[in-house]
């Protein structure tokens, strides 16, 4: 039987004076010849030491408002298992779309704006350019602990998905939310730890621009944790196809105690010997509750 405690490292953004006078930054494209300044990014990563409880058996104890995250039983779905991009925005995504709706409290309105698959055995590195139009494009598990979305890049995406809705769908609360699941088997390789986002202050993350695709027109901005001890961490053991994490990345709502919920793959010392590759998709939601 496995042991609730799993003890790993897990690679946090470290603090630099440089922050004072810079934003960290990642650049995710090929820089022009006409850059003056060469660098791909200011960020330093270490790796830290941390205890992940196992959150089998006691899935029901989750909430999103109290901890940023639950485990939810979804039944699997036949061609999931190797899905192509039409059977996933055609088929998969409108089931997540319904999971949503009846699992996260006051999803009036649910509306997906980024799906992506990813297989552990994959051998592109964190930091190399990427093809993010190309949403079949298998990338690597992150292995940095992140929010995927900054605030003001949350609203942004909203004015950019829902440009003649925004303004009245911001009037009431407003929540990005992601649903990770494995594709074809348990996952051993490589599987998603998730901290308890009430342990996590505003402070604790360093908003980080992403450079994608074009300098002028696609500047995101995701938030690096900071490492800190008092950091509580889950992880669900042997994840299986039929099963989903539903994590919070977002919330308008201040009075909850988790606004979101820092993430990160991590190497799991369990793993039998000759693992699988992990595969997995993620699906981004905007999450509206009306006014």
């Amino acid at each position: 039987m496995d042991s609730p405690v799993e003890k790993t490292t897990l690679q946090f953004i470290q603090w630099s004076d440089l922050y004072t006078t810079e934003k960290p930054f990642q650049i995710f494209i090929d820089l022009p010849p006409s850059a003056g300044d060469a660098r791909r990014t200011n960020v330093v990563f270490e790796q830290r030491e941390v205890i992940l409880q196992d959150m089998r058996g006691s899935e029901s104890s989750f909430s999103l408002d109290r901890h940023g995250f639950i485990a939810r039983h979804h039944a699997r779905i036949p061609g999931l298992e190797s899905p192509t991009t039409s059977f996933i925005e055609t088929v998969y995504l409108p089931a997540v779309i319904e999971l949503l709706k009846r699992e996260v409290e006051g999803a009036d309105r649910v509306v997906i704006f980024d799906w992506r698959v990813s297989r552990s055995a994959h051998a592109r590195a964190e930091d190399e350019s990427v093809d993010l139009k190309d949403l079949s494009d298998r990338l690597a598990p992150a292995r940095s602990v992140h929010v995927d979305q900054a605030p003001l890049a949350a609203f942004r995406i909203v004015s950019r998905e829902l440009p003649q809705e925004a303004e009245e769908l911001l009037r009431g609360r407003f929540r990005i939310i992601n649903v990770w699941r494995p594709l074809q088997h348990a996952v051993e390789d490589w599987p998603l730890a998730v901290c308890d986002g009430s342990t996590v202050d505003d402070n604790d993350l360093l908003e980080t621009d992403i450079v994608r695709r074009d300098f002028r027109e696609h500047v995101g901005a995701n938030m690096f944790a900071l490492h800190r001890e008092r950091y509580r961490w889950y992880y669900l053991s042997r994840q299986q196809p039929d099963e989903v994490l539903i994590f919070k990345q977002f919330d308008t709502e201040s009075g909850v105690k988790a606004r979101f919920c820092p993430h990160s793959s991590f190497k799991w010392s369990r793993a039998h010997k000759g693992a699988l590759p992990r595969e997995s998709v993620e699906v981004r939601a905007l999450v509206f509750t009306d006014a």
